[in-house]
């Protein structure tokens, strides 16, 4: 702001004056108005929040999802949370910061513990590979399903013995094995007040209906013992529209 007489060019529409004694300007009482005072603040971000109106459909939308968010945090629930595939990126992100957890992706932990799972019998990975290159048509392929189901098992265990939240996403594997066992365990799971709050982030191909699991080999559904467990991710919450868009 410019100093002396040329900041007094500037309030002079507003009438104000400079009080040198008391360092701030002020309108004059004699006008039958009660004195203001302007503070002169240091110096103020340049962020700028756009608060949105209040009765704003997109953002009461937002601000209801991140109300379940909360109660299921504060509850410890599982809520299996459809996100359309093309955010599933961004929703992703969004919950890390909102909940401050870091996602974990259970294709990458899945393939991690059936390692662990090969070199305890001995496996050859190249026998696992040929197998999974073959597909559901190859001879091998029950044998490989059976590893995978016992390292499913196995990292289920260890994500629910966490005491953090988790964000769980990535489960195409448990589409391409049909790994029932890992989701019916997370279900379970969820009605034992000792287990972690979970957050199983899925990918939506379509916009109703409950979301499966997708893969090339075929789909797995997701049995929730309520309807309240699945939860559909709004795009006005990805863009932090209860927020005024900040990101």
């Amino acid at each position: 702001l410019p100093r002396g007489p040329r900041l007094d060019e500037l309030v002079q529409e507003l009438t104000l004056t400079w009080n040198e004694a008391r360092g701030r300007y002020e309108r004059p009482a004699a006008e039958g108005i009660p004195t203001a005072t302007i503070a002169l603040a240091g110096r103020k971000s340049t962020t700028h929040t756009s608060h949105r109106p209040k009765h704003d459909p997109l953002g009461q939308e937002a601000e209801a999802f991140e109300q379940k968010l909360r109660l299921a945090l504060e509850k410890r629930y599982l809520r299996v949370l459809e996100v359309n595939a093309a955010h599933t990126l961004s929703a992703t992100r969004q919950l890390a910061a909102r909940l401050k957890v870091a996602p974990r992706s259970i294709d990458q932990e899945l393939l991690a513990t059936a390692r662990e799972v090969m070199r305890e019998n001995e496996v050859e990975a190249e026998a696992v590979f040929a197998a999974d290159r073959e597909g559901p048509g190859g001879a091998a392929w029950p044998v490989l399903l059976l590893m995978m189901e016992k390292a499913a098992s196995r990292l289920a265990e260890k994500l629910l013995s966490s005491q953090q939240p988790l964000i769980l996403t990535e489960p195409g594997l448990l589409a391409r094995y049909q790994l029932s066992g890992f989701v019916d365990r997370l279900v379970e799971a969820s009605q034992d007040d000792a287990a972690p709050t979970v957050f199983f982030v899925v990918p939506a191909l379509e916009e109703t209906g409950p979301a499966p699991i997708h893969a090339v080999t075929g789909n797995l559904s997701i049995q929730t013992t309520s309807p309240a467990q699945r939860v559909r991710v709004p795009a006005s919450w990805i863009e932090n529209k209860h927020r005024g868009g900040l990101t």
